[in-house]
């Protein structure tokens, strides 16, 4: 049998996705995991810096940026393992939206946010049922941003915001005089901002890609959706071997099995969904391509997310209610990251007009 090139260099990205997936697993389990993510629930910040650096200094706000701009330049699919562990522990800080921003950002404010120094977030919602991303009541003028930008996640702790307009990225710092950020509470614990400008001083940024940076987000959010689903599910698994009725574990009861089953088939197709989505990214496919696969993704974590957190919930009867059992808190992120970066009615209205 011959080794070609491409076996070798395949064999090294399956084996850098292994490494990404269990230091990420152990970082984020070592950090208190669900315990620690209870402790940030309806805070003002929502999220603690001392982690955010911790996350900086494993690479991760760097991963999808090139090594010659000081990232590491890793593919989608170590990428994707990161975002299935952040769903897996519920992460409470808004990585996704600082690796985003890591793909707009250029020069000292791209190596101040991957170093951790400063975190910037991507604001770029006007509306909530839109992918667009320069809709056009927030423009940028003589070198001043105004207007609204809605649903950034966490917001409230930011050092500042790369902000989409029609004339392309710019970069506002949080604390301006002329900007207001507003907080709406979310039942996961976090909250959204609202950013407002009137003629905050902006700094363009030239050269990144929005669409293909927000396609990412969007992958990225249905990996941590489906990490929420794996372990609402496990969760839901080891209670139905424990709990018994009857004189037996309620897991033995076939009316449940078959629900189970059910369960597990809607979450190895949203995991097939993640991982083509991100084969399709790294293989440099055509935006087409990338944007069909990214919407199929979307559309069904978002909806596998929120049957198997449902599910879990009634499947652990009614302490499964009760906010001190953890199984909830799967439910309520599932329902606020299954509308980040598109909801699912979103996804599949990109993606029937895709092909029509």
């Amino acid at each position: 049998m011959t080794v070609t090139k491409h076996d070798i260099k395949h064999a090294a990205q399956d084996e850098d996705v292994r490494l990404v997936r269990e230091s990420a697993n152990d970082l984020l389990r070592g950090l208190g995991g669900l315990s620690r993510m209870r402790e940030q629930r309806f805070t003002t910040v929502g999220f603690d810096r001392n982690v955010w650096n911790r996350l900086c200094e494993m690479g991760w706000l760097g991963m999808r940026v090139a090594e010659d701009a000081g990232g590491s330049g890793m593919g989608m699919r170590a990428a994707v393992q990161v975002g299935i562990a952040a769903g897996t522990y519920l992460l409470p800080e808004p990585l996704i939206g600082g690796m985003t921003a890591s793909r707009l950002l250029r020069g000292d404010a791209q190596a101040q946010q991957i170093s951790g120094e400063k975190i910037y977030l991507p604001a770029w919602q006007e509306s909530a049922n839109s992918l667009d991303s320069a809709q056009g009541n927030t423009r940028f003028v003589d070198g001043k941003v105004s207007g609204v930008k809605r649903f950034v996640w966490q917001g409230c702790g930011a050092d500042g915001f790369v902000i989409s307009t029609p004339q392309g990225c710019v970069l506002v710092q949080a604390g301006a005089a002329s900007m207001s950020i507003r907080a709406t509470p979310l039942q996961d614990g976090g909250h959204w901002a609202a950013v407002e400008c009137n003629e905050v001083p902006a700094i363009a940024l030239a050269g990144g890609d929005i669409e293909e940076a927000l396609d990412e987000a969007a992958l990225l959010e249905s990996a941590y959706l489906l990490g929420s689903a794996q372990a609402a599910f496990s969760m839901t698994l080891e209670y139905m071997r424990s709990r018994r009725q009857f004189d037996k574990p309620i897991g033995s009861f076939q009316a449940l099995q078959h629900r189970a089953a059910d369960l597990r088939i809607a979450i190895a197709l949203a995991e097939a969904s993640v991982e083509n989505a991100a084969r399709v990214i790294d293989a440099g496919e055509h935006k087409s391509a990338r944007q069909l696969a990214v919407s199929r993704a979307k559309a069904r974590c978002s909806d596998t997310a929120l049957l198997v957190t449902r599910q879990a919930v009634q499947l652990h009867g009614a302490i499964g209610y009760t906010d001190e059992y953890d199984v909830g808190l799967f439910l309520r992120s599932a329902m606020c990251h299954a509308a980040m970066a598109g909801s699912s009615a979103v996804h599949r209205e990109r993606f029937g007009r895709m092909c029509d």
